[in-house]
């Protein structure tokens, strides 16, 4: 029997966690960094690989005129958001 990698969300969980962190994007981060990432006052978020551990200390901590959001999101809101920014580019969900 072929052994699932403990750290993969199954492909349900990971959609309901992309899903989540596009709200949380929406709502916290599209006004600065463009409604699909491309960047606009703050950088592009989209198509380009963030270290999960770097993002969560920028979010957490902000940076230059981005505010710190540790008093806002929660490490599962974190998550999201970074699954959501990380997602592979296609022509459905770019």
């Amino acid at each position: 029997m072929k052994q699932k990698n403990r750290f993969q969300l199954p492909s349900g969980a990971l959609k309901k966690n992309i899903s989540t962190g596009q709200q949380i994007y929406e709502k916290n981060c599209a006004s600065c960094h463009g409604i699909e990432g491309q960047g606009k006052i703050g950088p592009r978020l989209r198509a380009r690989l963030i270290p999960k551990d770097s993002f969560f200390n920028v979010i957490a901590q902000g940076r230059n005129s981005m505010p710190a959001f540790r008093e806002t999101l929660d490490g599962d809101q974190l998550e999201a958001l970074w699954s959501f920014l990380q997602r592979p580019l296609t022509s459905e969900n770019n």
